[in-house]
């Protein structure tokens, strides 16, 4: 009889305890699924965030980053690149490309003389070599090149009168006896390649020896899709005001992949 006394003591005791047992596992359980769901809530939130910032990232965004790396006043040159302060400027530029006939990038005017397209550097040292009188006539192995060129409408004799001002961004000899004035597009992949294959050679054999004068002038071809060049042509001008268009315009080329296809503000 005591033994069935102390169990019947014990067995609403025991009861309780697992009462509680249970009931605290039921609160721990609900506690750690509110967590849970707390968690996993905010993480897409996150990557949401983190996946807007992402497309909404522009190319005038990636203008004011090259700003930024090459030690240029960041609050002047965003204020010039969000006001449109060289808009016109380049609007002026396409008008004349317009006027001389010019419908493709790149484009040159060698003393007047048009060639279009980026040629190799063999073509531009003949034409600039008998400019410069340096030779008489355009090399043997050459010469049927530029026929074919003049033929196709890619080259010509005859020299057209372009205007270029102060405002124009000019590098080598101001008082050289040969000008290039190029039109270019700063989305356009051909222009592109000729500033990374070709250009070098040309600024090291004559523009850093003074032979020539170098201009350029942009022609935005937003016709053709290139949404993102005007915009690319007014950074490197207001880099210009900071002394620093020619790295500017380096770094829009050479990084051309990577704002290219940028929503454009």
């Amino acid at each position: 009889m005591e033994k069935s006394k102390t169990q019947s003591n014990v067995t609403p005791f025991a009861i309780i305890i697992a009462g509680f047992i249970i009931a605290g596992a039921i609160v721990g359980k609900d506690s750690f699924y509110k967590l849970l769901d707390k968690k996993q809530a905010s993480k897409p939130a996150a990557e949401s965030a983190q996946t807007s910032e992402t497309k909404t990232q522009t190319a005038v965004d990636k203008f004011k980053e090259y700003a930024k790396g090459l030690g240029l006043n960041q609050n002047n040159f965003d204020s010039c690149l969000d006001s449109g302060k060289y808009k016109s400027q380049v609007d002026e530029t396409t008008k004349q490309a317009n006027e001389l006939g010019v419908s493709g990038t790149p484009s040159f005017f060698i003393n007047g003389k048009l060639l279009v397209g980026a040629q190799p550097f063999t073509v531009f040292k003949a034409i600039l070599d008998k400019e410069l009188k340096i030779t008489t006539d355009y090399p043997a192995d050459i010469k049927e090149t530029i026929t074919k060129m003049k033929e196709a409408a890619y080259f010509s004799d005859i020299a057209k009168n372009v205007p270029v001002s102060g405002d124009d961004p000019m590098k080598g000899n101001a008082n050289a006896l040969v000008t290039i004035v190029e039109f270019t597009d700063y989305q356009c992949p051909y222009c592109a390649n000729y500033v990374i294959d070709t250009l070098p050679q040309i600024q090291k054999d004559y523009i850093t020896t003074g032979k020539i004068k170098y201009i350029l002038k942009n022609i935005p071809l937003t016709s053709l899709g290139h949404k993102n060049a005007p915009k690319a042509a007014e950074a490197a001008l207001c880099a210009k005001d900071q002394g620093k268009y020619w790295e500017m315009h380096d770094k829009i080329f050479t990084s051309q992949q990577e704002w290219s296809s940028l929503a454009s503000n």
